[in-house]
C-alpha cells in the first residue's frame, strides 16, 4: 500500500483532455473506464497505466471553460489502496477559453463591383462548428450581411463575408465577435471600410520575394 500523499494529481485540466496522475509504483493492470467519474460529467476516451502514471483522456470538445471538476477513481480492484480507501478523489479546474482572430482585410471579387472580407478564428481545442459560427455577427451598412461562408478544419475556422456591393459612397462592414456562449468574456469588433464604386484604392498587395 502507499499513502495518499505519495500520489500527485493535476491541478489543471488542459484543452487536450489528458490527465496524468503520478503514483509511486509501476503497474500494468487494466483499469476500466467506468471506474473514473467526473462531476460535471465528461465522456472518457481512455484510461490506462503508463509507467508511474494513470493516464486518463476525455473528449476535449466536451470540456467547459473555467469550470471546476471533481474526479473520483475507483481503485478497489487494483493491488493497493490509498490511505486505506480505494477511492481516489481530487478536484481540478479547466482553463479559460481563448481565441485568436486574424483578419485578411478587404479585397475585390472577380466582379469589381463587389468586395469580400476574409478572416479566421483559432481555438486551443476543437470546437463545435455551430457554436463557432454563432460567435460572428456581420452587418454591412447597418443590415445583416447577405453571404457569410465558413470552412472548418480542426482548430481553425475560416470565414468570408462576400458580395459586398460598392455604392456611390464608402460602405461600412462591421464584424462583431461574441464568444460568451463558449466561455470567452471579452468581445471583439472590426470595422472595415468598403471603397465606393468610383474610387480607386489599393486594398491588397501580394509580393513574392526570392532571397
Amino acid at each position: 500500500d502507499f499513502a495518499r500523499s505519495e500520489v500527485t494529481t493535476p491541478q489543471v485540466l488542459d484543452w487536450n483532455g489528458r490527465l496524468d496522475i503520478r503514483i509511486p509504483r509501476r503497474f500494468r493492470a487494466p483499469i476500466a473506464q467506468d471506474k473514473v467519474r467526473f462531476e460535471p460529467a465528461l465522456p472518457i476516451k481512455m484510461v490506462r497505466f503508463q509507467g508511474n502514471f494513470i493516464r486518463i483522456e476525455v473528449k476535449s470538445e466536451a470540456i467547459q471553460a473555467n469550470t471546476q471538476y471533481k474526479v473520483a477513481i475507483d481503485l478497489s480492484e487494483l493491488p493497493f489502496v490509498v490511505d486505506g480507501r480505494p477511492i481516489l478523489r481530487f478536484s481540478l479546474r479547466s482553463r479559460p477559453m481563448e481565441w485568436k482572430i486574424h483578419m485578411d482585410g478587404a479585397r475585390l471579387q472577380a466582379n469589381p463591383l463587389y468586395f469580400e472580407v476574409k478572416g479566421q478564428l483559432k481555438f486551443p481545442r476543437q470546437m463545435k462548428t455551430a457554436q463557432v459560427e454563432q460567435t460572428l455577427n456581420a452587418t454591412f451598412n447597418g443590415k445583416a450581411a447577405s453571404q457569410v461562408t465558413w470552412k472548418h478544419r480542426g482548430r481553425v475556422h475560416k470565414f468570408a463575408v462576400k458580395n459586398l456591393l460598392r455604392g456611390k459612397t464608402d460602405g461600412s462592414l462591421t464584424l462583431s465577435f461574441n464568444g460568451a456562449r463558449i466561455g470567452i468574456t471579452t468581445p471583439h469588433r472590426e470595422d472595415i471600410r468598403i471603397p465606393a464604386a468610383n474610387e480607386f484604392s489599393v486594398v491588397e498587395i501580394n509580393a513574392d520575394i526570392d532571397k
